[in-house]
């Protein structure tokens, strides 16, 4: 392996207490924190991935600094093509099917559909219809949806329905109103 200078920004709170600047792991944490500082709009899950990738094949073969960044760079690029095939395919499939779909069924187990952009949420907020120039009430009427459905994804909704059982909140919103009245 060759003599590297790691600059210190880099090296400063990712290398411990013995540890030498050649080090593999160390190199290849340094060089991901580098990635991340100099490119925000990076998934930091494919740099994280990126990352084990090389610093796995870095403990098993002897990689200079340059290898170590170049290879997490390739790594990266690699993973980010795939992910857009990814993307791509699903989107493809999604677009068939997105002329069909009713807007009961926009409302799935994981996600919610906007039938506006055709974008996924957990969770359809106000804000997210404000950018469509409606509220909720609006959406719900122009797509036919009942005024009571939620507008949240189903594990969501059961979720938010069960924290209530469990707080007894359905007990006390009648007790609350019986004393109004």
């Amino acid at each position: 392996m060759t003599d590297a200078v790691v600059p210190a920004p880099l090296t400063s709170g990712v290398l411990g207490e013995g540890e030498d600047v050649h080090d593999a792991a160390a190199i290849a944490a340094c060089v991901t924190r580098a990635i991340v500082v100099e490119s925000i709009c990076m998934s930091k899950s494919l740099v994280e991935m990126a990352s084990e990738i090389v610093a796995a094949q870095a403990r098993q073969a002897p990689m200079s600094p340059e290898d170590i960044s170049a290879g997490v760079k390739k790594v990266f690029t690699i993973l980010q093509q795939l992910q857009a095939l990814e993307a791509g395919m699903l989107g493809a499939s999604e677009s068939e099917g997105m002329g069909k779909l009713s807007p009961q069924d926009s409302i799935q187990r994981n996600r919610v559909i906007c039938l506006e952009c055709h974008k996924e949420f957990k969770l359809l907020s106000n804000r997210h219809l404000a950018l469509h120039g409606m509220n909720s009430r609006e959406y719900k009427l122009k797509y036919g949806l009942p005024l009571r459905q939620a507008l949240s994804a189903k594990s969501l909704t059961l979720a938010r329905r069960k924290i209530a059982k469990e707080k007894g909140l359905g007990e006390k919103l009648v007790a609350h109103r019986r004393k109004k009245q």
